[in-house]
């Protein structure tokens, strides 16, 4: 493959995610949402520039959808997509040279369970390249949220693509 379709099969690649006018809230349920207006991403796509970076198992019953791209700068394009495996439905912010080399990835919302206990994680981005996350257990029989059993963090995306994670203490 010639240097010149390698890059324009990239930017047919980031063309399934629509721009997102922030800032955005993004939880498990948006799924719906854009199901109904984004087209699924071919597998050529998926086996070039999504499953050489992921950080779990993909089998026969893994999905993916494109969801939307914000952020981009000069040296680099950041897209958020869903996928969706045995009990883990997540969205992840993946992050690229604008050549189509992959920089980094996060998961950054989703809904997922560890065989013992149920997990829901929210994301905010807004227009800094900031991504505040929360994420809290729903085992309990709580009727309110327990701060206690809450994880709070802001992942950063700094100039060069790279997502820096930092923890919370408190909101």
């Amino acid at each position: 493959m010639t240097r010149q379709a390698a890059h324009n099969s990239f930017q047919d690649f980031v063309s399934y995610f629509p721009p997102a006018e922030l800032p955005l809230t993004v939880q498990y349920n948006d799924l719906h949402s854009y199901a109904k207006t984004n087209d699924p991403l071919p597998d050529t796509f998926l086996a070039d520039y999504l499953l050489p970076y992921l950080d779990f198992e993909v089998d026969e019953f893994t999905e993916f959808l494109p969801c939307f791209q914000i952020y981009g700068t000069e040296q680099n394009i950041q897209l958020v997509f869903w996928t969706g495996r045995l009990m883990h439905y997540a969205f992840y912010l993946i992050t690229y040279e604008k050549s189509g080399r992959f920089v980094d990835l996060a998961e950054i919302a989703g809904f997922y369970s560890d065989r013992q206990e149920v997990f829901q994680r929210m994301a905010h981005l807004n227009e800094d390249s900031e991504v505040y996350i929360v994420e809290t257990n729903l085992s309990t029989n709580e009727k309110q949220i327990v701060t206690d059993q809450t994880k709070k963090w802001v992942l950063n995306i700094l100039p060069d693509g790279h997502i820096q994670k930092m923890q919370i203490e408190s909101i």
